[in-house]
């Protein structure tokens, strides 16, 4: 075991982290976000971790406290990096599941994490109020990744944006990087999914060693079209955060939209999966 004064990252944290480049690359542009539908979206370093400090807030102004879980149902958005990320902030821990998850999958998860809220997008809004119902609260996206929801969009007190207060009714929190931030379940394909925790820690030495080993530097723009529940996907956005590099994301992958997206907006990386 490595005691706490032993720790690589000792008085660090996803929040020590996203503060620091904030004050650092401030205007910098960190998530540039590409729907197929809808207007795009610019998030610069200090607008972006703005956004997560309400988020945070907000989460905490409707009951969640550090070491809670929050079931995070979403396909490749804004609101999920910033769900996420505001989890980390406020000590949460975010449980990122498979957008095409079965009420049977969704239930197991939210029961087996002990979720206490969640949040989706219309599309998923009666599956995930369906698969659990012991949740507090549902809150759910104002559009699916870009595109007008209709009649499935939801109203102000239970929308995503709703989730809003300002920095100063957060509790202060000293950094742990042995604190858990986040979930990920395997796909089960042997028998009911595993759930695989990260440390803040674990988030800060991937992005380390990532970045260290793609050579990536703040100048790098870097596209992910890849699911946001997949660890491949995720991990950019810590590398990007550590680097200052700026990450450009997709609702998903598209043969027809990839390569416009990579020249329109000069990315220097990209990431697929193999098969």
């Amino acid at each position: 075991l490595i005691r706490p004064h032993h720790h690589p990252f000792n008085g660090m944290d996803i929040r020590h982290l996203l503060d620091h480049q904030a004050r650092r690359f401030k205007e910098h542009p960190y998530l540039i976000w590409e729907p197929f539908e809808g207007d795009s979206a610019v998030f610069s370093y200090q607008s972006f971790v703005d956004r997560i400090q309400r988020t945070a807030a907000g989460l905490y102004h409707r009951g969640i406290r550090c070491g809670d879980h929050v079931l995070v149902h979403l396909d490749n958005c804004p609101e999920a990096v910033i769900a996420w990320f505001a989890c980390a902030w406020l000590g949460a821990v975010a449980v990122t599941t498979n957008a095409k998850s079965s009420e049977d999958e969704l239930r197991y998860f939210a029961e087996h994490s002990a979720a206490v809220a969640a949040i989706t997008q219309p599309r998923f809004a009666g599956l995930v109020n369906q698969a659990c119902k012991h949740l507090r609260w549902i809150a759910v996206t104002k559009t699916d990744q870009g595109a007008d929801a209709g009649q499935q969009a939801p109203s102000w007190e239970d929308c995503f944006d709703s989730i809003d207060a300002p920095m100063d009714q957060l509790p202060a929190r000293e950094p742990d990087p042995l604190l858990r931030f986040s979930v990920q379940y395997t796909s089960g394909t042997t028998s009911r999914p595993k759930a695989v925790c990260w440390t803040h820690a674990n988030a800060l030495w991937g992005a380390r060693i990532n970045a260290l080993h793609e050579g990536l530097t703040h100048e790098d723009i870097q596209l992910v079209s890849l699911p946001l529940f997949h660890t491949n996907a995720l991990n950019t956005f810590f590398q990007a955060l550590l680097t200052g590099s700026t990450q450009i994301l997709l609702p998903k992958f598209s043969a027809y939209g990839f390569w416009p997206a990579m020249v329109q907006e000069r990315a220097t990386v990209g990431y697929l999966l193999g098969a």
